[in-house]
């Protein structure tokens, strides 16, 4: 539920920057929406291994933890490098959409969570 709600939020960002600059900056920022996506779907996946690997050892489990944030900064940079590098987009609109996704993201999170307190 949380990437459809981010890949909202970069198609609103990606239309807004179609009508205001161009093609050439939707494009960038519907690359910045894919590496919020990418890396949300990553931390996720991460998070659940972790959570799995907690009951028989939690060093093990907090050790995957800081593994994997390491890792989502190196797939972050690599992104970034690929869409800034490779494919010549545009970095303004790229960055300024990823920044949204991530705001999306842990407004959805701190939404979901105070409902769970609420309902739960």
């Amino acid at each position: 539920m949380v990437a459809l709600t981010q890949v909202c939020i970069g198609g609103f960002s990606a239309a807004g920057f179609l009508l205001k600059t161009g093609v050439a900056s939707a494009q960038a920022a519907i690359f910045g929406a894919f590496i919020g996506v990418v890396l949300s779907l990553f931390l996720g996946w991460s998070v659940a291994r972790a959570a799995n690997a907690a009951p028989e050892n939690q060093k093990i489990s907090m050790g995957m933890l800081y593994i994997s944030a390491a890792q989502r900064f190196l797939l972050a940079l690599l992104l970034f490098g690929l869409g800034m590098g490779y494919l010549k987009l545009e970095p303004l609109p790229m960055v300024i959409t990823f920044c949204l996704v991530q705001i999306g993201y842990f407004v959805f999170m701190r939404a979901q969570r105070a409902s769970n307190k609420i309902f739960g």
